[in-house]
């Protein structure tokens, strides 16, 4: 429509106080090979190269349908870039330019009784949004409604993600909700479990600006535990962590609102823990989580891959799939550890330490194309894998206990 095109033109040729166009950022999406890190953050890419062709296409209805195609570009960009950085800054201003357009668009288009084409002034954008506030810090400018709230979801989610068993080696306790059980694997949980939900569930919700307030969030997260005590025996680990984790939530949520850290979680987590919290981009982890896959989706790709393989009887695969399914005691996968590589963004001294970094979803790829020629090859891409995990993870610690257990069984085979 005439209208959703006034919007987009406004976006598309704002200029910021220096002169340069404000959507320079947000015209192309990263390419894959340039900056492979984005499609690792970021699930479903949009620029305004791909708005454009939706509106000569018609495919939006309404500017509502539009703002939400420009709202998903700006919470991509700010999954992906640092809140520090000039595009972050760049995408709150463009998020605050549409809403402030598009509630102009309206107005004048009811004032002429929506009679004839309205001609819209384009200014500048209002004052707070333009003027850099001399602290520099863009996120609390910002009147878009996810940013202006998104801080209590992100320390929350952040107090789940790096929560720990201090009993346990400092074993994270986030792991196995990060999912929900395999339909195919698990029908009897969805039996028993009136209401599932897991951390990928709540990570797209924090995205999508579900929750009104806190308590929302809040109340995911300890249904989440709840099911996982529901559906497990109160002796098993699941259930151990599900409490623990329940009684972090809680603390977490009352510290915040005592504006201060209670006792209990200064207990349940160890300053190593508060540090990462501090220095991670609550944005990013959210993001990386929301785009995890389930297993029924992963096995609907292995099925697809492996067709021909399979036919053959190959030895290549059968190695792999006996890696790739191995669980451990609790029943989870060893391997979900190792199908890729660590974020170079949160991880840059991974990639200082570890010279020949490679993960199983790598491999499955190589085994895929025939570039192994015998099994010992697969073996010894898997070796190099194995020790990467037990040079860069300390000896006590959960992956290096999965990798030298995944080692062995690599090497029974």
């Amino acid at each position: 429509s005439d209208l959703c095109q006034q919007l987009y033109d406004v976006i598309r040729n704002h200029k910021k106080e220096d002169g340069t166009l404000l959507c320079d950022a947000f015209i192309r999406v990263p390419k894959r090979r340039q900056e492979p890190g984005y499609y690792e953050v970021v699930t479903n890419p949009i620029d305004l190269l791909k708005v454009q062709q939706k509106l000569k296409t018609d495919e939006y209805r309404d500017m509502d349908d539009l703002a939400t195609d420009i709202q998903l570009m700006v919470t991509n960009a700010k999954a992906f870039y640092m809140r520090t950085s000039p595009e972050y800054k760049d995408a709150n201003d463009l998020w605050e330019l549409c809403m402030t357009t598009k509630n102009r668009i309206m107005e004048e288009y009811e004032e002429s009784d929506h009679k004839g084409k309205i001609i819209l002034k384009v200014g500048r954008l209002p004052r707070k949004v333009t003027r850099q506030d001399e602290s520099e810090d863009t996120s609390e400018s910002s009147t878009n409604p996810d940013e202006e709230s998104m801080q209590p979801y992100e320390d929350l989610f952040m107090a789940v993600m790096t929560a720990t068993d201090p009993i346990d080696n400092n074993r994270p306790l986030h792991t196995v909700f990060q999912l929900k059980p395999s339909k195919k694997l698990y029908p009897e949980y969805y039996d028993v479990i009136d209401t599932p939900i897991d951390l990928k569930t709540i990570a797209r919700k924090i995205q999508e600006g579900a929750y009104t307030c806190l308590s929302e969030m809040e109340r995911d997260l300890i249904l989440m535990c709840r099911n996982a005590c529901q559906f497990n025996e109160p002796g098993s680990q699941i259930y151990k962590d599900a409490k623990l984790l329940k009684k972090i939530i809680a603390a977490a949520v009352t510290g915040r609102k005592q504006d201060s850290n209670s006792s209990v979680f200064s207990k349940l987590t160890t300053p190593s823990t508060r540090s990462k919290r501090g220095s991670r981009n609550g944005q990013l982890v959210i993001a990386q989580t929301a785009g995890l896959r389930d297993e029924d989706e992963e096995s609907e790709d292995e099925d697809d891959d492996t067709a021909d393989v399979e036919e053959t009887d190959n030895a290549q695969w059968q190695l792999f799939q006996t890696i790739r399914t191995a669980p451990n005691s609790q029943g989870v996968r060893m391997s979900e550890y190792f199908w890729k590589l660590p974020s170079k963004r949160m991880y840059p001294d991974y990639y200082k330490m570890i010279k020949n970094p490679i993960s199983l979803l790598q491999i499955r790829s190589k085994i895929k194309k025939g570039e192994y020629g015998t099994v010992s090859e697969v073996a010894g891409d898997m070796n190099i894998m194995f020790e990467n995990a037990k040079q860069y993870n300390v000896h006590t610690s959960r992956l290096y206990k999965c990798a030298v257990k995944l080692q062995k069984i690599m090497q029974e085979k």
